[in-house]
């Protein structure tokens, strides 16, 4: 930086004054155009996350310890989420090859591999834990962890736990037929099951499901007197050789994101394309300030014929 400039101090002034000088920023209320991210307070370049057809807001290698062991099921048990029940809850069908879309979540996927495989140094929070969360309902939270999760257990050669930490109706656990399995309510509330008895394994090697939990009054009442934060390191600690992808509440919704925010080694935070506000991108990066790694993830963008990321090899097969 030369002597004289000021440099913004927010991250998300200085990814507007990025885009402001190579014109990407069309108006003082659009954010940012496909293909900017902040990460950890760097500047730096990575693919968007383009609309899906069909889904508005979606819900929500081998692996170093395969999905049916963590719950002692074998992976052919009726149990398993199948893969039928993952594309119907927004994860992108694997049969189709190589798509714009699934070759931009291998990138952010392998952005957050980088992120791990980093030193630790003095960073805060349990490198394992990926909090993937919005500023406001409807951005495609759940359908970014979903797919995320899906990416890393299938090409990043990590085991994933997917646990829905959001009890939003239409959670994704609803979205994946697990309403009624036990899981982050009940460890909340003290229950005795062993975590591995709540895991659910699915269709995909590697990828795993930790449902949001059993609903009553009572539970819920000595859930909410548990701090989250509590309940996710005891899960994280429970599964140190996997990545646990949290899907959690909008930061503007909830104070479980800034609960969070200290304990997991890096954040992700949706953008809706065109419809989040600046400030509302602002006051969410303060409830995440915490968090050493941040990185924004543009989504549901409009798709133009300029738009040609993806269109080589779209009708191969994924190794």
């Amino acid at each position: 930086m030369k002597s004289g400039e000021t440099r913004p101090g927010h991250l998300a002034e200085r990814l507007a004054e990025r885009l402001r000088a190579r014109g990407g920023l069309a108006g003082s209320e659009l954010l940012f155009e496909p293909g900017s991210a902040e990460i950890g307070g760097r500047l730096t370049e990575s693919a968007p996350s383009a609309k899906v057809d069909g889904l508005i807001a979606p819900p929500a290698g081998a692996a170093l310890r395969p999905a049916e062991e963590a719950s002692g099921r074998p992976a052919s048990d009726p149990r398993t989420v199948s893969m039928d029940v993952l594309e119907k809850a927004g994860m992108l069908s694997l049969a189709k090859g190589r798509t714009r879309v699934s070759e931009e979540f291998r990138i952010a996927q392998g952005q957050i591999l980088r992120l791990l495989a980093a030193p630790q140094g003095a960073k805060r929070g349990l490198a394992n834990l990926v909090m993937v969360t919005s500023a406001k309902p409807g951005e495609g939270k759940s359908f970014a962890s979903l797919n995320l999760a899906m990416s890393i257990a299938r090409w990043g050669g990590r085991g994933v736990v997917l646990t829905d930490c959001d009890s939003k109706v239409h959670s994704l656990s609803e979205r994946l037929g697990l309403l009624e399995r036990p899981g982050v309510l009940d460890i909340a509330s003290g229950a005795s099951q062993p975590i591995a008895d709540m895991v659910v394994p699915t269709d995909i090697p590697g990828l795993a499901v930790l449902p949001i939990g059993t609903r009553d009054d009572h539970r819920d009442q000595i859930a909410v007197g548990r701090p989250i934060s509590l309940v996710v390191e005891r899960i994280a600690r429970a599964y140190p050789d996997r990545i646990i992808v949290l899907d959690a509440p909008p930061c503007l919704a909830s104070s479980d994101p800034s609960m969070l925010a200290p304990l997991v080694g890096q954040t992700v935070l949706i953008v809706e394309a065109e419809k989040t506000q600046r400030s509302e991108v602002e006051s969410a990066l303060d409830f995440l300030q915490s968090c050493d790694n941040v990185t924004l993830l543009l989504n549901k963008v409009q798709l133009t014929a300029s738009h040609t990321f993806g269109a080589y090899g779209a009708y191969g097969v994924y190794p």
